[in-house]
């Protein structure tokens, strides 16, 4: 409560601010030219002591809410902002900014006032610049009643980020600014309102327009309208941004369509005259002058963008500090130079993408004064520019889906980096809308300008991290190894002997699919001190790796027919890291028939009942083991003590086991790095996938829902660092290595044996990060990256951290953390917490509801196993020529429970059903609640202040007057 109040305490205090310079403003004006604030003042008082300028206002703030809350999108995002309104607003001022500008020189001649204003002892200047400003001072104020109702609605929600709305509504006070002084000259046309109104529409629907002109003029042509629009000048400022170029663009504007006003008021002194016709040429090439000028500088602008300042709570669009230093440190021997290549024709969703682009690569090149330049090619996809990047950089033309005219469309684009410097190079084929511009750049630059790479291997596990072949034939990379290949040289590491080399760090995915000869010289590699990342999965969700319990699948065309290799003993890692994954005895009733057993331990997987994306659920098919890791107020699941954790968003883990380090040794630093809610409980893999002779099969939702337990509260660790020395072990004691040899300094093979055997067992320091999964690192997270936030795809939206966890990771563990914070720099969440604690109150009463339907199931079908049972025991009591009867009894006994056990099943999954429909009710009425609520009360507080004036204004009308003339 005390963060929202500040919150709102800080927007009320910059409107203050901003309310007291345009005071000053006003003030000075009144001194300076008194005619105009004397103008300015009264139109603006006729305005609001007038009822129907508060209707307009009502209106205007109902519109703003409406755009902004009462959209589906609005809580499938479940973001605290404005984003929905971003969308809506240029729609809703082409309305209402006409509405303001109609009466500014049009109602003066209906009502014959005008003369009497041209003949006051005034310029005019005067009268057009008071005019406007009346004009402005009434926008404002609609402005403040909307920007204030609808950050109360987002704090009633949330906790938005007080920058972006204030960067927002800066944005949406210029466009109304720009779009006022085009409607005044609209105004100066006529004598009628409505003919004002909709001359105010017509002259500025082409700045609205422009935004949507691929609708109607194709791709081609819109990509040279389209920078002339309003939402493209607003894009900025949506993002919290002030940009200088939108500013001096709007400014320029204003300034044209005033000059303008000006000739339409001053026409009277020349066009009666022998040199009117003259005198009109004159002003129109004075105007086309002007427009000429606001184009170029406008432009001009827009290519030097030196005024970015990010307004934004989290600073998220500006160079961050690490970056800042990086680049004033660097020392490199030649020149850094980035090509960008870029199609002419990006759809509109990478357009901000080809801004920031250009932003990053000009504040990089201001820092790194003479050490760094850029080119940026502007190509086609058939053009010379094109192949030339293809050929001598590898990047490609790329397909990408985006919206046509509303429609679902695929466009080959063009847009990467090549980072040269020297010999060296380093290149992005492809800047995806979920790449961080800043750290691609950044990570290229330093990465070029090493003297020598660090390394890293990858150990060859079942997991096939650097591909490998098979009898299919050879395998492609995985997306992991194409990441780390722009900062590391890898080295693929094979457990068949003893490992040995200068590795910065080892990655092991899934070590627990080795032999056991290999999986000794790997626990022996770790005992010996290389820094080892280790990803160990009980159950893999997308990578085709056996879990930890589960035997080697067979290789090659006759694997059916042959028995499957032995699998190592993992208890040896354990042993030496002091952990265990999280286990469970399975149940006396729960025998596989396929090799498991009643009574032994079961590494189990770990589920949460914690879903941020609830929309999705149906569409993806998500269930609890689908473990969403966000950061939470008061027991944040993620380290921030950690720089591999600190600073995350969200992190998905798929069917990930559980750490269990309960029995760790005193001497061994270990630091949770991730660990789930206390909403959270294991489940065994026999309740997920049961195995038959044709391979394993997945048990039914319903039979899966049945077996998941409820909540056991404990918080199971998913990820740790481990840290310590290493147990001493005699057959490790003979290869005990220095510290040395898991650096990454050169040196010969030989001489490196040669300290391990003089170096002492106390020296030995394990240094493991541990998580138990791999799908943590799958190739689809990869390309969730890639693609970014496409509107279409809506897990695109969710912005995952899962490469960034992945590659800090291995950067910590390789002692290489330049680009650590650089990577996870990302907007933070700001959710919408009040629903989202509403929906979880429906969750839990769902749960409370199966829960009594499953007790209601097991009662049900309890009488007839009850009499079974009885029936059992009475056998040896039965003499021999009983027995077909007893037989018989038996038979029908069984009959018995397995009718009610189907009728009991039936009626629980209808059960089911019904809940997970009242929860979908009760989650979208509450939605509804909000949402009605959210419109509604933003109009209220100007309705009122209109009723008040009416009955002031009627009470003032009535003064003086006798009562028997009152009506």
């Amino acid at each position: 409560m005390s963060e929202k109040f500040t919150s709102f305490a800080a927007l009320v205090s910059i409107d203050f601010l901003f309310a007291l310079l345009l005071g000053v403003a006003l003030f000075l004006l009144a001194r300076s030219r008194p005619a105009a604030f004397a103008v300015m003042k009264r139109n603006f008082l006729a305005y609001f002591t007038n009822p129907t300028g508060y209707v307009f206002l009502c209106l205007f703030v109902l519109l703003t809410s409406l755009a902004a809350f009462w959209t589906e999108a609005f809580f499938n995002s479940n973001l605290a902002n404005l984003d929905q309104l971003n969308s809506f607003i240029p729609a809703i001022l082409l309305v209402f900014i006409p509405a303001i500008s109609m009466s500014i020189w049009a109602e003066e001649r209906r009502q014959g006032t005008d003369e009497l204003l041209l003949t006051m002892p005034a310029g005019d200047f005067d009268v057009v610049i008071g005019k406007y400003l009346a004009a402005v001072a009434i926008f404002t104020v609609s402005l403040l009643f909307s920007q204030v109702c609808n950050f109360t609605v987002l704090l009633s929600l949330g906790n938005p980020d007080t920058g972006l709305v204030l960067g927002n509504y800066l944005g949406y006070w210029m466009v109304g600014l720009a779009m006022l002084s085009v409607g005044m000259v609209a105004s100066f046309l006529t004598n009628n309102l409505t003919v004002g109104f909709v001359l105010g529409v017509l002259f500025n629907a082409p700045l609205v327009a422009a935004g949507w002109s691929e609708v109607f003029l194709g791709p081609t042509v819109a990509a040279y309208l389209r920078p002339w629009s309003i939402a493209a000048q607003l894009r900025d400022f949506e993002a919290g941004v002030i940009s200088g170029a939108s500013i001096l663009f709007f400014g320029l504007l204003i300034v044209l369509m005033i000059y303008l006003s000006m000739v339409l008021i001053g026409r009277r002194h020349w066009t009666g005259g022998p040199q009117g016709n003259q005198m009109g040429w004159h002003f129109l090439a004075r105007a086309l002058a002007l427009v000429l000028i606001t184009g170029g500088l406008s432009v001009l602008a827009s290519q030097f963008d030196w005024f970015r300042p990010d307004v934004t709570s989290e600073r998220i669009n500006s160079l961050s500090d690490e970056t800042i230093e990086l680049v004033s440190n660097l020392e490199a021997e030649y020149p850094v130079h980035i090509d960008a290549y870029v199609s002419r024709d990006l759809p509109e969703d990478y357009a901000q993408r080809r801004l920031d682009l250009r932003s990053r690569l000009r504040e990089l090149d201001a820092l790194g004064r003479k050490q760094i330049g850029y080119t940026i090619h502007e190509v086609d996809i058939n053009d010379d520019a094109a192949y030339q990047a293809e050929k001598r950089y590898g990047i490609e033309p790329q397909t990408v889906t985006t919206q046509v005219r509303g429609a679902i469309a695929q466009k080959d684009i063009v847009f990467g980096i090549a980072c040269r410097s020297g010999s060296e190079q380093v290149v992005t084929p492809f800047l995806g809308k979920g790449v961080p511009i800043e750290y691609e750049l950044i990570r290229s630059i330093a990465t070029v300008t090493e003297t020598k790479r660090k390394k890293i291997g990858i150990l060859a596990t079942d997991a096939n991290v650097l591909g490998g072949g098979s009898f299919m034939g050879p395998a492609e990379d995985q997306p992991l190894a194409e990441e780390l290949r722009k900062q590391y040289d890898l080295v693929n590491v094979s457990p068949n002997s003893k490992i040995e080399g200068n590795f910065a760090a080892l990655l092991a995915v899934q070590p627990s699919s080795l032999t056991p000869p290999q999986m000794k010289h790997f626990v022996d590699a770790v005992r010996r001190g290389i820094p080892t990342a280790i990803f160990e999965d009980p159950l893999p969700y997308t990578m085709n790796v056996p879990g930890t319990d589960q035997p080697k699948r067979g290789q090659g065309p006759l694997a059916a027919m042959q028995p499957p290799q032995e699998k190592g003993n993992l208890d040896s890692l354990w042993d030496l890291l002091s952990v265990r994954p999280e286990k469970r005895v399975s149940p006396a009733q729960a025998i596989d028939p396929f090799g498991g057993a009643a009574g032994r331990e079961e590494i189990v997987i770990v589920w949460q009942d914690y879903n941020p994306h609830p929309s999705e659920s149906d569409v993806y098919g998500i269930t609890p083991e689908w473990v969403f890791i966000t950061p939470d107020e008061v027991d944040n699941p993620f380290s921030t003590k950690s720089p591999i954790t600190n600073g995350l968003q969200e992190v998905l883990f798929l069917f990930a086991g559980g750490i269990n380090a309960n029995n760790a040794r005193q001497d061994l630093d270990i630091t949770t790095l991730v660990q789930t809610r206390g909403n959270s409980g294991t489940i065994r893999y026999s309740d997920l996938f049961r195995r038959t002779p044709f391979g394993e099969i997945p048990v039914p939702r319903s039979e899966v829902e049945a077996n998941r337990k409820p909540p056991t509260g404990k918080r199971y660790v998913l990820a740790a660092h481990l840290r310590g020395p290493a147990p001493k072990s005699g057959a490790a004691d003979s290869e005990a290595a220095t510290p040395d040899a898991a650096t990454d300094e050169p040196g010969d093979a030989s001489d490196e044996d040669g300290a391990k055997d003089k170096a002492p067992a106390k020296d030995r320091e394990l240094n493991v990060v541990l998580v138990s999964d791999v799908d943590v690192l799958a190739p689809v997270f990869f390309q969730i990256r890639t693609v970014g936030d496409d509107d279409i795809n809506p897990i695109t939206r969710w912005q995952l951290d899962n490469v960034a966890f992945v590659l800090n990771v291995i950067d910590v563990l390789a002692a290489d953390t330049d680009f650590v914070e650089i990577r996870k720099r990302r907007p933070k969440h700001r959710e919408l917490e009040a629903v989202q604690a509403a929906v979880e109150v429906a969750k839990q009463s769902r749960r409370e509801a199966r829960e009594k339907a499953e007790e209601a199931e097991k009662k049900a079908i309890r009488d007839a196993e009850e009499k079974l049972a009885k029936l059992l025991e009475e056998n040896d009591q039965r003499d021999p020529e009983f027995v077909s009867t007893w037989q018989l009894a038996v038979q029908r006994a069984r009959d018995e429970v397995k009718r009610k056990q189907a009728i009991a099943e039936r009626v629980r999954d209808e059960e089911y059903d019904d809940i997970d429909r009242a929860m979908a009710l009760e989650i979208r009425s509450v939605q509804d609640r909000y949402k009605l609520w959210a419109v509604v009360l933003p109009p209220i507080p100007p309705l009122l202040i209109a009723v008040c004036v009416f009955f002031v204004r009627r009470s003032n009308e009535r003064e003086g007057v006798q009562s028997d003339r009152l009506v």
